[in-house]
């Protein structure tokens, strides 16, 4: 793998109609923090090679609207490794796996997120604040032990 994109999911309900953390909906004001970072991501012809979604409904609505603004032309994974609660040493067991994809982007959640690029970035000792519809962009310089280099991060309040 080359490069790696973060994206924490947008904006989401606070609670779902099933009382269940992972069937929380994006809001309207997610779906449209999100569908404006798809144009920006799609304007600067980024294409992912793979895109990969946690299994709770924000995220896949995020990757969904990702995607189709993007125009992503494949089926978009989903992997129980990027929910909330899935220990960090998952991403060791991810970019293993997809070293080979040229351009990876994983759509999941706190402290997920934050907790993998700063692991990447810095060997875990800083935390990158992943607010909803945050995306940052990391070099994979290494699949074992992963590391890499930040190349941007962009908060949703810059769009």
């Amino acid at each position: 793998m080359k490069t790696l994109y973060l994206v924490r999911h947008g904006i989401a309900e606070s609670f779902s109609p099933t009382g269940q953390d992972s069937g929380r909906h994006l809001t309207p004001t997610g779906r449209s923090q999100v569908e404006a970072v798809g144009t920006w991501l799609c304007n600067r012809s980024i294409q992912p090679s793979l895109v990969i979604s946690s299994t709770f409904t924000r995220a896949m609505e995020t990757a969904d609207i990702l995607a189709r603004q993007m125009h992503y032309p494949n089926t978009i994974d989903r992997d129980k490794r990027l929910i909330p609660s899935a220990p960090l040493q998952e991403l060791q067991a991810i970019i293993t796996e997809f070293r080979e994809v040229d351009v990876l982007m994983l759509v999941g959640h706190e402290p997920w997120m934050s907790g993998a690029a700063s692991a990447l970035i810095t060997n875990a000792a800083a935390r990158i604040s992943f607010q909803p519809g945050s995306v940052c962009c990391i070099s994979i310089e290494r699949s074992y032990p992963a590391g890499g280099s930040l190349l941007w991060f962009l908060p949703p309040g810059i769009l």
